[in-house]
């Protein structure tokens, strides 16, 4: 029986979905720190312990949430990478738009009698 070989993922395409992978677990963990800090703020307690100051127990937050964060999976769906895709698309488009724009406007300005006497300042 003949066996079938899984389509080759790009190497764009791999960066691409390791981005947003380290972007999603970036945001968890920042969040469950936050979550924690707030927590520890609200009882003077983390989980079940009692750290002495703020100090510590930020310490505690960033290690809970970094051991949380690798008991989740992050990977970057398919519709996560064409969102990612479009939006670099439409931000190019917006700079093209924006240069364009800049040099109609110049040209417009180099027609017209404003500046034909040079920029002078008057004191």
């Amino acid at each position: 029986m003949r066996r079938f070989k899984a389509p080759k993922v790009s190497k764009s395409r791999k960066k691409r979905r390791s981005n947003i992978s380290l972007r999603k677990k970036n945001d968890f963990v920042s969040d469950k720190i936050s979550l924690i800090m707030k927590e520890f703020k609200t009882n003077g307690m983390i989980g079940r312990s009692k750290p002495r100051n703020t100090k510590e127990a930020q310490k505690q937050a960033v290690a809970i949430a970094y051991s949380m964060a690798e008991r989740e999976n992050f990977a970057a769906s398919e519709m996560e990478l064409y969102n990612d895709s479009l939006a670099e698309t439409v931000s190019g488009f917006k700079l093209m738009g924006s240069i364009i724009i800049a040099t109609l406007f110049i040209d417009y300005v180099l027609k017209t009698d404003i500046f034909k006497g040079g920029l002078k300042r008057d004191n």
